[in-house]
């Protein structure tokens, strides 16, 4: 895995998901290989911060979930 601080990686993933991304995309994008420690250090903490959104909420493991940037995501300063 990379090593990649928060913010850089914040930046990129909320501004490459603003049409909607598969886990394995943004993956891809930082150069990472651990779905659990990908999840763990960004999809969940961007989620809580409202920065992302899953398409398919009821069925966060769903092969057909996407990650969104929300409206504050948008806004976010990149």
């Amino acid at each position: 895995e990379k090593e990649l601080d928060f913010e850089t990686a914040e930046k990129r993933i909320s501004s490459f998901c603003e049409d909607g991304r598969t886990m394995n995309e943004m993956m891809q994008l930082l150069g990472w290989s651990d779905r659990t420690k990908f999840r763990k250090r960004f999809i969940n903490p961007l989620i809580e911060k409202g920065i992302l959104e899953m398409t398919i909420p009821d069925k966060p493991q769903s092969s057909n979930q996407r990650y969104v940037t929300t409206q504050i995501g948008r806004r976010h300063p990149s």
